[in-house]
């Protein structure tokens, strides 16, 4: 099966779209099943500090895919499709994956490094279509 930008991005979405779980987990052991699932509130108010990250964590993914999304549906749209895109496309995936499980537990710098090298993925697709309008 051969993967391009858009598998990667949807692979990438539906992740992002799942790393509520280990938090809502997490309030269901500690409030309960009933409260956990008819309060309205918000934000997550975990006592733990792992759910609390991983709240965190959750919220990073979906302010990276804002915009790591649009850059994939660019290059697509304007065909800049390469080996190299989808290679970026695909390590954004892994990064974002290994940055979520760094957060929850707890792992500062290289939880940094993982962002940041996510940003610099996002920053080569960018340059990748700003270059196609030269």
């Amino acid at each position: 099966m051969a993967h391009n930008e858009i598998f990667f991005l949807t692979v990438t979405t539906m992740l992002t779209g799942l790393m509520w779980f280990p938090y809502i987990v997490n309030r269901i052991f500690e409030e309960g099943l009933i409260p956990a699932v008819t309060q309205s509130q918000v934000e997550v108010n975990a006592r733990s500090l792992w759910g609390q990250r991983a709240y965190r964590a959750h919220m990073n993914a979906i302010e990276n895919l804002v915009i790591f999304a649009p850059l994939v549906l660019s290059i697509c749209y304007l065909n800049l499709s390469s080996a190299e895109t989808i290679e970026l496309c695909k390590y954004f995936l892994y990064l974002r994956i290994a940055h979520y499980i760094c957060y929850m537990l707890a792992v500062p710098v290289l939880r940094t490094v993982l962002f940041a090298s996510g940003v610099l993925i996002q920053v080569k697709l960018f340059l990748v279509i700003f270059n196609s309008f030269n």
